[in-house]
């Protein structure tokens, strides 16, 4: 049977977005008609089928990059599967549970086997510990992947599984939850009249038994019952929990566990050869050591660390999507002691490695379905042929109708009166909700958020105005025909909103307007009484208290619970909920059609994580609103940009092999508005600034695309044709192979201005600008462009020579070999060590007299460092380093250098450059560039030429 016979059939039987079962059961018929065909296809399996299937369906998922070390513990997983018969049975059983696009459920397969496998075998004996950061984006299924994750630790043989959540119950809960129909498969509230029902996982036949500690009630975190640890931990069953991070709950945990150990050489009790593994779910809050200033512990810091060094045997993974706290960890600070004390004079040691992710870090991609940050403002990646326009569904907020004051007494204030805004989003959400069931959407939950104060009295205040404006709207909606002005009004919201935002959406999202048809108005009003039905009781307040004793009027996100009903009408929770800080982290609203935001806040971390509007809109986008201030959506704009430069540095020092305590993560500043994170979590982080100036650029990363590389090649041997016949330079005397050419600063623009490149850290219109702005100062107006002819291999062999030709001559070139370290199947070649060029093609264009002054300055900074032992090369370099190639080269001179690539397959004319920029004193240019606060190895200058 043919792919495209496979394909046929798959799409006749399959919906544009088919869950990983429903791939598996079509997968499974297709493989019966191939039998009876009989016609030679007997190679054919499942997994090749639902391979085939996937890569052709619309919504597509990149690999997931992870930045890693080699130390002696990790890569254990191929042995491990091989040498044992360990079935991966709970893994099994969730991934048959997912009911995600079949690419989402294949990634996360891939990135929790890369994620186990830098943790250590559970089985490996002595004192060990991993550590590890998977950064993800804001609701965009972290708690999958770790739910994921946790099944194949359990598989393998981790015992002790503990999940720390938020700081508040909703979270903690929520997360609970998840983990009982995800892993433990079956109802853990003692206080559900369900109470140890099968759900999830657990309907499948065998399920593995699995203890729990905690429970999906809204206070059923560590302690809540009675515990046997000693059961626990003798038991052959694992063991999850649950906990928020929360002082208390952390000694709980601490002083029962520390019970049952034995004591080690340092007079302190350690539990030996069970396996504990951490899940810090949003890792970034809570978790980070607040008082590292003062050489301090914060005390839940604390507590962590000191809960990991229990254990002999433990790891730990950190999840969150806004890791800007987490970079700045000193990976090797000093403590005063090895140990904490409580107040009754027990002591516990502590991990002296703070949690730092010393082994590895995950940058988690996104589906191509997720609605982030570029897509919701428009911002392109270098992976966007064009620029996007922003997402038509974004409202402004008028100064008027601010309900948060920026003077004292903002607690006292008491509402009176909804402003107009709110009252239109509120309206919105009724129209959006009914034209969602009118598309058949009628089983699916639908919220509204409305978050613009921290403060309890003026959320009530609020829900008390919602809750009076909504029973009046639900009242005229099932008399509307008595009630003509509010037809009007509802229309006009789905004529002059809806239908342009799915116009323009359509447009220029094509792939997703299969599902965004637009039913005529009559179709969305005939639904508009279920919705009045549905949401009349259903404006809830959602509070955040972290005193369980303290009891307020708070009511539970219960999406569970209205699902799997026997009538239809019953399915599906339609809510407009309430909150500040409990919805500003962490907390899932399903479904999320409507979002009026209005809160300040002048960190990235604080003001993404209240984005709780990023996610999955499949089949409703053009639905959606979010109502904002426009100060708050340039600061949202600004984060984005912030937060994609930092994913790229991610990307680019993985394709460089560094290693994450090597790594120099660095995040924009924008001083006197925003910074990453809160001053007290900055850690060991530095400012510094960063430009163009004196930089290497090179171009590592290129599209497989043929049509992309024929036009690049095109563009290029163009390029070089209105430059005219090629000249070879000598140095001292000897002519250099390499062809040369001179050109100006604009002809090298606009070269750079169409050539396309998937480097990340090259987005052509900063480059272009840069050197626009300099020309314009007299600077870099003068380019010597080299295309480099390489006659060996670094192993001494003849290279594969190209003939190419220009308007002026025809060249033979002979290709620069690089290995690409991207998996076969990427669209992307990807050169080694994220190199195309060596430091010594930066000297080619200098004088003889420039390149010996090159040659003595880099002597001189050799033997400064080699005195001061800070480099390993023993002998004298006989060549310029880069960076004294680049001092010493005019202001006023570029260099522009071409490579024909070979990346080991048998593509031809696969051209890149590599740009080196003079040191130029810029006043103005410095003032413009880029602030950054990063660890300190963000602001180090390497020397690519030393080993």
């Amino acid at each position: 049977m043919t792919d495209e016979k496979i394909l046929a059939i798959a799409d006749a039987l399959l919906s544009d977005s088919p869950t990983y079962a429903e791939l598996e059961e079509t997968a499974k018929k297709i493989l019966v008609l191939a039998e009876m065909e009989k016609d030679g296809s007997e190679g054919i399996d499942k997994d090749y089928v639902i391979g085939i299937i996937s890569a052709n369906r619309k919504i597509y998922q990149a690999p997931s990059s992870i930045m890693e070390d080699d130390e002696d513990g990790a890569f254990w997983l191929t042995q491990f599967r091989a040498d044992s018969s360990c079935p991966f049975t709970l893994w099994s059983h969730y991934k048959k549970s997912l009911t995600l696009p079949a690419p989402a459920v294949l990634e996360i397969d891939k990135t929790t086997d890369k994620i186990l496998d830098m943790l250590s075998c559970p089985s490996r004996p002595g004192n060990w510990y991993r550590a590890g950061l998977v950064v993800g984006h804001v609701q965009s299924g972290k708690t999958g992947n770790f739910v994921g994750l946790a099944n194949k630790a359990m598989d393998v043989g981790y015992k002790i599984i503990l999940v720390l959540t938020g700081m508040y119950n909703d979270l903690r809960s929520q997360t609970q939850g998840r983990i009982d129909k995800g892993a433990i498969g079956r109802i853990t509230d003692p206080d559900d009249q369900n109470y140890k029902k099968t759900i999830g996982v657990g309907k499948y036949e065998h399920h593995p038994n699995i203890l729990n500690l905690t429970s999906s009630k809204l206070k059923g975190d560590f302690g809540s019952e009675k515990t046997d640890i000693g059961g626990v931990l003798t038991s052959q069953d694992p063991t999850i929990m649950v906990c928020k991070k929360n002082t208390s709950i952390l000694t709980n945990i601490l002083r029962l566990f520390s019970q049952h150990g034995v004591i080690a050489d340092d007079g302190l009790p350690i539990i030996p050869n069970i396996p504990l593994f951490v899940i810090d779910d949003e890792a970034d809050s809570a978790s980070i050591n607040t008082k590292y200033d003062k050489q301090e512990l914060s005390k839940i810091n604390a507590k962590i660390r000191a809960i990991l060094s229990l254990f002999e045997r433990r790891c730990y993974v950190g999840y969150t999507a806004t890791p800007y706290a987490n970079i700045f960890i000193d990976p090797d600070p000093e403590i005063k002691q090895g140990w904490i004390q409580e107040g009754d004079g027990a002591k516990f040691r502590i991990c002296k490695e703070d949690l730092f992710p010393k082994n590895f870090i995950v940058n988690l991609s996104a589906p191509s379905n997720y609605i982030g940050p570029n897509v919701l403002f428009g911002i392109p990646t270098v992976y966007d042929d064009e620029e996007k326009r922003e997402l038509p569904i974004i409202e402004y907020i008028k100064e008027g109708d601010y309900l948060e004051e920026k003077g004292k007494g903002k607690k006292k204030k008491v509402l009176t009166d909804l402003p107009a805004s709110l009252v239109e989003a509120v309206k919105f959400f009724f129209v959006s909700t009914a034209l969602r069931r009118a598309r058949g959407q009628k089983k699916a939950h639908s919220s509204m958020l409305i978050n613009i104060s921290q403060y309890i009295k003026k959320q009530d205040s609020i829900y008390h105005l919602v809750t009076e404006m909504v029973s009046n709207i639900c009242d005229r909606i099932m008399a509307l025909g008595d009630n003509p002005d509010l037809e009007v009004e509802l229309r006009s919201l789905y004529g002059n909103k809806i239908i342009p935002s799915n116009q323009i959406i359509c447009e220029d999202y094509p792939d997703w307007s299969a599902r965004l048809r637009l039913p005529e108005w009559d179709a969305v009003r005939d639904e508009l009484h279920n919705v009045a039905a549905k949401v009349r009781n259903e404006v809830r307040v959602i509070h955040s208290p972290t005193d369980d004793d303290i009891e307020l009027n708070t009511t539970r996100l219960d999406y569970a619970k209205y699902e799997n009903r026997p009538k239809e009408i019953d399915n599906g929770l339609y809510v407009i909920a309430i909150g500040g800080n409990t919805m500003a982290r962490g907390i899932t609203l399903e479904g999320l059609v409507v979002s009026y935001f209005f809160r300040s806040s002048n960190t990235f971390d604080t003001l993404m994580q209240m984005g709780r509007w990023f996610g999955y809109r499949d089949g409703y986008i053009d639905a959606c609103r979010l109502y904002l201030d426009r100060e708050i959506a340039v600061n949202f704009r600004n984060i984005a940009v912030a937060t994609q430069r930092m994913r790229d540095d991610f990307d680019d020092m993985n394709n460089r092999g560094v290693k994450p305590r090597d790594y120099g993560l660095k995040v924009m500043r924008f001083p006197g508005v925003l910074e990453a994170t809160a001053r007290n979590k900055f850690g060991s982080a530095v400012k510094g600034r960063l430009s163009l100036n004196k930089t290497t650029l090179q171009a590592y990363k290129l599209f497989k695309a043929p049509e992309i590389i024929e036009a690049n090649k095109i563009l290029t041997l163009n390029f070089l044709g209105s430059l005219g016949r090629a000249q070879h330079y000598e140095r001292f005397g000897v002519p250099s192979q390499n062809f040369f050419w001179e050109a100006t600063g604009e002809q090298v623009v606009e070269f750079l201005k169409n050539f396309k490149t998937a480097t990340e850290q090259m987005p052509a219109n900063l480059i272009t600008s840069y050197i626009t702005r300099q020309i314009a100062k007299g600077n870099l107006v003068e380019w010597t462009v080299i295309l480099a002819n390489v006659t060996k291999n670094k192993n001494g062999k003849p290279v594969r020579l190209n003939t190419h030709g220009t308007s002026a001559e025809t060249l033979v070139v002979g290709a620069a070999t690089r290995g690409n370290n991207e998996d076969p199947d990427s669209p992307y070649y990807v050169a080694n060590n994220a190199a195309v060029s060596g430091p010594s093609y930066e000297s080619l264009d200098l004088t003889d007299e420039e390149y010996q002054k090159a040659l003595d300055m880099t002597i001189q900074e050799w033997e400064a460092a080699k005195a001061a032992g800070k480099t390993k090369r023993k002998s004298k370099p006989t060549e310029p380093f880069a960076n004294c190639a680049k001092s010493v080269r005019k202001k006023s001179k570029g260099l522009l250098l071409l490579y024909n690539m070979d990346f080991g397959d048998e593509q031809t004319g696969i051209f890149t450059y590599v740009l080196s920029l003079p040191y130029i004193d810029d006043k103005d240019e410095k003032a413009i560039g880029y602030e950054y606060m990063g660890n300190p190895n963000a602001f180090k200058v390497i020397d690519d030429d030393e080993d």
